[in-house]
């Protein structure tokens, strides 16, 4: 459902795909925070833990090793160095025009 909500795009499909990934990510930790310690899912969560900086500290917490390389590689490999900020904001603002009321 949050797919159908994107703006579409016609090129960058290969920065839509990291976004699209690191999203798939996210939601994999926290059905694992909600799970292991019962932490409630919500839009905001997402929102916040997209974050760079929420991002670069989830690769120091208590989460699924997969997870973890995941957003390692993600921060270290995919994101240029210096340029991390701007980059990282490309790839992650479409999903923060999503409009939750369609969730209702």
């Amino acid at each position: 459902m949050i797919f159908e909500q994107l703006p579409s795009i016609e090129r960058d499909y290969i920065w839509h795909g990291r976004g699209c990934r690191l999203l798939f990510t996210i939601i994999e930790i926290l059905v694992y925070l909600r799970e292991a310690k019962f932490v409630i899912i919500d839009y905001g969560k997402i929102i916040r833990l997209i974050e760079l900086k929420n991002l670069k500290a989830l690769t120091d917490s208590d989460i699924p090793e997969h997870c973890r390389d995941s957003l390692k590689e993600y921060i270290s490999g995919l994101l240029p160095v210096g340029n991390e900020y701007p980059v990282h904001e490309f790839i992650t603002f479409r999903f923060l025009k999503i409009d939750t009321s369609d969730f209702s």
